[in-house]
């Protein structure tokens, strides 16, 4: 007897009007806020080093040390936007390809 529960002559039938959610796309949205985020706090970052940088020009004429110390503050300044850049543009980008759906399909399982 068939019934609409089930049928012992053959696998289930799927529906191809709607596309199979792919799996782990959570996953791939978590960790590509994830990389945005820490693009944010490397922007957040280099901002407190040019603060550094402006309290250090504002009283007056630095020694020696103060140039140093103003100089290794402006490189990491640059290097924490550089990085920042860096991450915000890898993070957008696999965020856009993931909402876009280009991503590769994933091999399908034996």
């Amino acid at each position: 007897m068939d019934t609409h529960f089930t049928n012992p002559l053959g696998p289930p039938r799927e529906s191809r009007l709607t596309a199979a959610p792919q799996p782990g796309s959570g996953a791939r949205v978590w960790a590509g806020a994830v990389i945005v985020a820490a693009g944010l706090g490397l922007i957040v970052l280099g901002g407190c080093f040019l603060y550094g940088v402006m309290l250090l020009v504002q009283h007056g004429e630095p020694g020696r040390g103060a140039w140093i110390l103003q100089v290794v503050l402006y490189v990491m300044a640059f290097a924490c936007f550089a990085g920042a850049a860096l991450l915000l543009g890898v993070g957008l980008w696999g965020l856009t390809r993931l909402l876009l759906g280009k991503l590769d399909p994933s091999p399908p399982e034996p």
